[in-house]
């Protein structure tokens, strides 16, 4: 879910919008940050409980970026993970 807060006040949210994937991916996606690039939105964030898959996803904690596109009703699906480090000490980009 995407939240929203202005620079004076930090405290109070608002509710924008929900970030999916077809299938699960982890059970918390940490430090995320919304970024355009290209007319492409991307999310950057540290999706935490995803299964190793061979050398994918080898680390505890993973960090990497989602292609996002918009959804009908106004949510985004996330798609297309790819991480951006194999490391084990890069964390929180």
């Amino acid at each position: 879910m995407v939240y929203e807060c202005s620079r004076d006040n930090l405290e109070d949210l608002t509710f924008r919008q929900v970030i999916r994937t077809p299938e699960g991916f982890g059970y918390m996606w940490e430090c995320p940050v919304l970024f355009k690039l290209d007319r492409q939105v991307f999310l950057l964030c540290c999706p935490q409980g995803v299964a190793q898959d061979g050398y994918k996803y080898e680390n505890v904690y993973q960090n990497g970026v989602f292609r996002l596109t918009p959804d009908a009703d106004g949510s985004w699906q996330a798609a297309d993970f790819q991480e951006l480090d194999h490391g084990f000490d890069f964390y929180a980009p």
